[in-house]
């Protein structure tokens, strides 16, 4: 099975998305995703890495490597990485498609039939949970109890580190940071877990007595405080508080996160799929995490879901790729989750049992099935016949497509610093 044409797709309701869209020899189509600054990443997908993958055997770790070889003489973390990420899934989907199994399946899961999902509190459509965190936390947190989200993430300390450009932080604006943390414990005490997110916003001795303000209220954990630069200052933080560190989303890669396995600089590993590499090189982060005995919480960013949104393959959202590689790793600890809008709600948990083939989940929940039973099968509308239309408010000029022509050798790899050709013979 090969590659037969690569389509990038951007929504103008969600202009912030890109989704990419793997056509095969055989008419299975794979999709993947990422986000955001989309135009250059749309950019490496058509001319950077569509010349990698057109005519390429659908195999995903020679697929990842050939691409990352061509994207990393320049400098990889970026655009370049975030087009990457999407590819991959796109790969794997496919993979998952014509084995008829569901991606988690093929990673050696499941693991556990369920994935504890906690709130990121991000604004969607008619949920408005960023300003609530705020404005009603008490009743924010009630609401998330009662749909059985074990944990909520805040951030209201980003807003005070502009003043400073994250450099201090005085005792007024730590009482105010900690008011939405305080009023939670008074009201529902630990119902659920809470965890601060940090943005990147704050130089280290700003973080340390943010840390020490929370330490009473006993954090689910700090996610990325600092900038992700220097291991060394994450472990004076860590050293400076006994609440857990998670981090970083912006040390791409395995490479990006070794140094600060190797300095004992985070509890938590948390790097994005669509942002670090996709399934292949997440696989290979999550391995680096279990030699450190260290859980990992893949988020999944946030996405157009079935209450606010199109998505290019039903309409929908389908099942978070997060929740693909936790159900299918042994330290997976929980993940990102954000509540749609009304017609999208669940809750608290995202079931991988429920999963079709690919990387796309079943539109019913399949309750009462036991642990490790699936819906098999591929989807036939992808399966066989006709490209699949697209659904949703998509325009023709939203769409863009690399097709390998005819008289193109099935594959062509690009590599070295002169940019030089090597045309495998062709079989």
């Amino acid at each position: 099975m090969r590659i037969t044409a690569v389509e990038t797709v951007r929504l103008p309701a969600h202009p912030e998305y890109l989704w990419v869209r793997l056509e095969t020899d055989e008419g299975l189509v794979g999709t993947g995703e990422t986000m955001p600054r989309v135009g250059s990443v749309e950019r490496v997908v058509h001319d950077v890495l569509a010349p990698v993958v057109l005519g390429a055997d659908v195999a995903a770790e020679a697929i990842w490597t050939r691409s990352f070889e061509t994207i990393s003489y320049h400098g990889y973390a970026g655009a370049e990485l975030r087009a990457l990420s999407a590819i991959d899934i796109a790969v794997w989907d496919l993979v998952g498609q014509a084995a008829g199994l569901p991606v988690h399946r093929l990673l050696g899961g499941p693991c556990r039939d369920r994935i504890p999902a906690y709130n990121s509190c991000a604004s969607t459509g008619a949920i408005r949970d960023h300003e609530r965190f705020t404005d009603d936390p008490v009743g924010l947190a009630r609401e998330l109890i009662d749909e059985a989200y074990p944990a909520m993430k805040i951030w209201p300390f980003d807003v005070l580190s502009t003043a400073s450009d994250g450099q201090r932080i005085d005792r007024a604006q730590l009482l105010a940071g900690c008011r939405a943390f305080g009023a939670i414990r008074d009201a529902v005490g630990d119902q659920i877990d809470i965890a601060l997110e940090g943005h990147s916003c704050w130089g280290l001795p700003a973080a340390i007595s943010i840390a020490t303000a929370l330490e009473e209220f006993h954090p689910m954990w700090l996610e990325d405080m600092l900038h992700a630069r220097r291991p060394e200052a994450w472990a004076q933080l860590r050293e400076s508080t006994s609440i857990p560190l998670c981090g970083s989303e912006r040390a791409f890669t395995r490479w990006g996160i070794a140094p600060y396995l190797d300095a004992g600089a985070v509890d938590v590993v948390n790097q994005d799929l669509c942002w670090t590499g996709g399934f292949t090189e997440f696989t290979k982060v999550a391995a680096l995490a279990a030699l450190h005995e260290l859980p990992v919480a893949p988020p999944q960013l946030s996405r157009p879901g079935r209450g606010d949104g199109h998505h290019p393959r039903r309409g929908g959202d389908p099942q978070p790729v997060s929740a693909r590689i936790g159900a299918g790793l042994h330290q997976g600890l929980l993940r990102r989750d954000r509540r749609r809008s009304p017609a999208g709600r669940r809750d608290g948990n995202c079931r991988p049992r429920t999963a079709r083939a690919g990387c796309e989940p079943s539109r019913r929940r399949a309750r009462g099935r036991q642990p490790g039973t699936f819906r098999g099968g591929l989807d036939r509308s992808q399966r066989v016949g006709p490209r699949r239309p697209l659904v949703g408010p998509t325009r023709r000029s939203d769409l863009s497509r690399s097709v390998m022509p005819p008289a193109v050798p099935r594959r062509v790899r690009f590599s070295g610093p002169c940019g030089r050709v090597r045309v495998p013979s062709a079989e």
